[in-house]
């Protein structure tokens, strides 16, 4: 048998090569062509599959009666977050947010109502918004807070006691009321009431000793109590033992006379003194910070001899809402550390008042003043007319204002306190004044005209 010629088997050979490198090649491009295939399907069953993107962890923070915080974990490849509500009179939930960006994982709803039960969720998305969504996610029931409430009365009107008011609240399970003499409320003395109560009183505190209080109200949700916010913090000075002067007869009539804006000149203030020294009667005297501190010995004297010191702002220079907290205390440690004695009462110049004056008098343990007889010494300046203005109007249980600052307003003085005991009236001072009449010291923080 004759041999193939080997030029065929050399072509032969050549070929079969080409065909097993054509036939890698081909391999290899079906491969990368299956890989592609198999990871856009992988990638198509990602995007579509919403279980990747779902939030975990979806908890309610700071609950607030009008407000909440939603937190949650951050997911996976979302590129942002849609954020769902549903109030318990609603049937279904409505997108209320959407947040952008993966780093985003908190979301604050605001303007909810009180006492009130939502449900939320949230949801991831990728790429544009309206297309991937998840699909899973978990619900979480919050219920708002009910309101603050507000305080109507905060008193002391006996030895040891406060007395609380509040303004009831609908839907109400009851109130929680805390009080303490101390800085803060981190040890306070804690109480609760129903809800049909709106009222409180305590026993046995310290007297003289100013007590902090505030109310909340509070509901159930979920079965355990929801705390509702506090009210404002009332400050109350806690009544002494009430004593009337064995020299203050209740049943005679009696007036308080009233000085205001001294100590200035040691002479006129200390012959206003000599007058009601010699008599054995008391006024009260409404003085300012900045003279005081400029004539010690005469505010001295007036505490020695029984006055009644009072507070009338720092200088004077401000009225109404231009006076600060600070004209007032400013003016009270002044006149404590001259003598020893804090203020028990307060006059407005101008008598014009306002909130935040009444409030730090109540702080203070102050009760304010106005006046049923004025006397414009300021401005008439004549003894006699104004010697006339208080014997002929005089009645039982008026507050009658003087200023301490003219020599006319003395020597009016001088022929005023023998007159008016010499009519019948006992010459008190504001506090044995309202004391003597209500049968209790004066509310602290209450404006006083005359005696009721």
């Amino acid at each position: 048998m004759s041999e193939k010629p080997k030029y065929k088997r050399a072509y032969r050979n050549k070929h079969e090569k080409i065909f097993k490198i054509r036939g890698r090649k081909k391999l290899a491009v079906c491969t990368v062509t299956a890989i592609c295939a198999v990871m856009l399907i992988f990638t198509a069953v990602t995007l579509s599959n919403p279980s990747i993107a779902k939030i975990k962890n979806l908890k309610a923070d700071k609950i607030s009666s009008e407000s909440i915080v939603l937190k949650w974990d951050r997911s996976a490849r979302a590129d942002g977050y849609f954020v769902y509500k549903r109030d318990e009179k609603e049937n279904g939930f409505s997108k209320i947010g959407t947040l952008r960006g993966n780093g985003k994982n908190s979301f604050t709803v605001k303007e909810l109502t009180q006492k009130h039960k939502y449900d939320f969720y949230v949801t991831a998305f990728r790429g544009a918004p309206d297309t991937v969504e998840s699909s899973d996610y978990e619900v979480v029931k919050v219920c708002t807070r009910p309101k603050k409430i507000t305080v109507t009365e905060a008193k002391s009107d006996s030895e040891g006691s406060l007395i609380v008011k509040w303004k009831k609240v609908s839907g109400a399970l009851g109130y929680q009321i805390q009080y303490t003499n101390k800085k803060n409320f981190s040890n306070a003395q804690s109480v609760k009431v129903t809800a049909s109560e709106n009222s409180v009183e305590f026993q046995g505190l310290e007297s003289k000793s100013t007590y902090r209080v505030r109310v909340r109200s509070y509901i159930t949700f979920n079965k355990k109590e929801l705390m509702g916010e506090w009210s404002d913090e009332s400050s109350v000075n806690i009544a002494e033992k009430f004593i009337i002067p064995n020299r203050v007869d209740p049943a005679k009539p009696m007036v308080a006379l009233t000085f205001d804006d001294g100590p200035v000149n040691n002479d006129t203030s200390d012959r206003i003194l000599d007058t009601l020294e010699k008599y054995g009667a008391k006024a009260t005297f409404f003085m300012l910070g900045k003279n005081a501190s400029e004539h010690p010995d005469n505010l001295r004297r007036k505490y020695k001899l029984g006055m009644e010191l009072g507070n009338h702002t720092w200088d004077h220079t401000g009225y109404g809402k231009e006076i600060t907290t600070k004209d007032i205390s400013k003016t009270s440690e002044t006149i404590f550390k001259i003598c020893g004695e804090y203020p028990t009462a307060f006059r407005s110049p101008g008598g014009i008042m306002t909130d935040t004056i009444l409030n730090e008098c109540n702080a203070e343990g102050m009760a304010a003043y106005y006046w049923s007889i004025d006397t414009e010494d300021w401005r008439i300046k004549d003894v006699k007319t104004i010697w006339k203005s208080v014997v002929d109007k005089a009645q039982d249980g008026d507050i009658i204002l003087m200023h301490e600052l003219y020599g006319s307003t003395a020597d009016a003085v001088r022929k005023i306190v023998p007159k008016l005991i010499k009519k019948g009236f006992q010459l008190v001072t504001c506090r044995e004044l309202i004391s003597a009449k209500t049968g209790s010291y004066p509310e602290v923080g209450k404006l006083y005209y005359k005696a009721p």
